[in-house]
């Protein structure tokens, strides 16, 4: 059993995993991540959008994939609960440029996902995918229904898969529209793609920490109703 508790006078929470692992959630929150604040730093560049664009961060001590998934079932569990109008996807993406071959066109991005060992959801109508092409290259982008996949599996690919979000996404809305200029693997290049996201009512989610940083969690990025609905 997980047990939750939120200590609203330093933003801290704790989880506790039966008696074997008790971690301590650092929780930050900004109204607009082009100013300086401590969730992530933005505030160097351009905002591509007139809207300010809010956040919050869930940030453990610790590399490991157990610690992250904790984070992420806690950051979900509040989505779901908070945000009941929109429907959560996970989205993945080529992180380099593909050669132009009949091999890679045929496998595309979710193929080519299975054949690396990756569990990709069958049910064609819960999965899109576009293809950019440039210079004689292709990159892919894809988005699939979260309620597809096991929630160990989700975060699997969040924690491993570099090009990766999860987004809450306004339901009747179509998430097309999101995968067509696509994205990279890093927040701070993707500055309009999180704009037009955060436009949309959407809350993206990516993860923090990578290789051999001490730290884990999960940032999450949208207009200050959204993100403020996380904490009412």
């Amino acid at each position: 059993m997980v047990l939750v508790i939120r200590r609203t006078a330093d933003l801290t929470s704790t989880i506790r995993r039966a008696t074997t692992m008790t971690i301590n959630i650092r929780v930050e929150a900004a109204e607009n991540l082009f100013t300086k604040n401590e969730v992530i730093n933005f505030a160097q560049a351009a905002a591509p959008s007139t809207n300010a664009v809010a956040g919050a961060s869930w940030v453990v001590d610790g590399s490991s994939y157990e610690a992250f998934l904790l984070v992420f079932n806690h950051v979900l569990t509040l989505v779901k609960s908070r945000l009941p109008d929109h429907e959560l996807w996970l989205l993945v993406g080529s992180q380099v440029w593909q050669p132009d071959t009949r091999v890679v066109r045929y496998y595309k991005l979710w193929d080519g996902l299975r054949r690396r060992g990756l569990k990709i959801p069958d049910n064609k109508q819960s999965i899109e995918e576009v293809m950019i092409e440039s210079q004689g290259k292709l990159k892919f982008f894809g988005a699939a229904k979260l309620f597809e996949f096991a929630v160990e599996e989700a975060a699997r690919i969040l924690f491993e898969e570099h090009c990766a979000y999860v987004v809450a996404w306004p339901s009747g809305l179509p998430i097309h529209t999101l995968l067509e200029h696509g994205w990279s693997s890093d927040a701070r290049p993707d500055l309009e793609f999180i704009s037009r996201s955060a436009d949309s009512d959407a809350l993206l989610l990516k993860k923090i920490g990578e290789f051999d940083d001490p730290e884990r969690g999960l940032l999450a990025m949208g207009r200050q109703p959204v993100v403020n609905a996380l904490f009412s």
